[in-house]
């Protein structure tokens, strides 16, 4: 079960932020992935992937949307994806560190999609 923290709450669902982190790293341009709520317009909060890219990689964050649109339920499929050259790690860098966006201030990034 995901921490209190990296549950996403979208129209009435209960999203797990480690579920929305899977789906893009199989794309062949995505180094990194992580998924964060941010505030939502409609909903109590949106979903915001930010996604590394590989070095020399050129994809859109439309199409890394339509990549995610695949295997997710649609309520679940990112609003906006932020391009970062590097998304917060934890202390170990080994995984994203989804809550720490929250406390950089994500809601305030300039949506892209």
């Amino acid at each position: 079960m995901a921490r209190r923290k990296d549950i996403i709450r979208l129209r009435g669902e209960n999203v797990c932020g480690a579920e929305a982190d899977r789906v893009p790293l199989p794309h062949p341009d995505v180094e990194l992935a992580s998924a964060v709520g941010v505030p939502g317009e409609v909903s109590n909060e949106d979903v915001l992937e930010a996604v590394k890219l590989r070095d020399g990689a050129d994809v859109l964050p439309e199409q890394l949307k339509a990549w995610c649109a695949g295997p997710l339920a649609a309520v679940k499929v990112p609003r906006d994806v932020l391009l970062t050259d590097q998304p917060p790690l934890t202390y170990t860098h080994s995984r994203p560190c989804n809550h720490a966006w929250g406390e950089n201030g994500a809601g305030s990034r300039k949506r892209l999609s």
